[in-house]
């Protein structure tokens, strides 16, 4: 009885995190030989890592078009122009099946201008540039704070169940 606890907040502090944020549709550039639409993840940009996600789809039918290629580049929006840049290129991902993924590192907050570098076979690359907010990093006890006090209340329900059997378990030993 008094394990259970125990194998609760085992569970809970073991189980790998879901993400099940899609994120913010940024742009959409429709033209005659594609239809593109660039996401950002999570919605709300935050210094650190942060996903750039781009579909391209075919006009006409809807569906994906095959062998595109892209490149992110990512600056602040002070930078003078001289000061180099960073680029991120498409990473491969199994869960993402319409589009490609790019991991930014957004290192400060502030604005952030990103140029995304969509290239598709036979056709000039498009550039479509993106100007983002970037907001201050959480603080660690921020982002797992409320899920660690979460389990707070469910331990004091737990403890109180097994003290009101043991009560009762004593009253009727008595």
């Amino acid at each position: 009885m008094t394990r259970l606890p125990f194998i609760l907040l085992a569970l809970c502090l073991l189980c790998p995190g879901v993400h099940a944020d899609t994120g913010l549709l940024r742009e959409v550039v429709r033209t005659d030989e594609a239809h593109v639409l660039i996401f950002t993840a999570p919605a709300a940009l935050r210094a650190g890592t942060s996903e750039v996600v781009v579909v391209v789809n075919d006009p006409e039918s809807g569906a994906p078009i095959e062998g595109v290629d892209m490149l992110v580049e990512a600056r602040m929006s002070h930078w003078s122009p001289q000061r180099p840049s960073m680029v991120f290129g498409a990473i491969e991902d199994d869960t993402l099946r319409l589009g490609l993924k790019s991991l930014v590192d957004l290192q400060s907050e502030g604005d952030w201008l990103l140029q995304v570098r969509v290239s598709m076979p036979g056709e000039s690359p498009m550039i479509v540039p993106l100007e983002v907010s970037v907001a201050a990093a959480l603080a660690g006890w921020l982002a797992y704070g409320p899920v660690l006090l979460f389990w707070l209340p469910c331990m004091f329900v737990v403890l109180l169940r097994d003290r009101i059997l043991l009560a009762r378990h004593a009253l009727r030993a008595a």
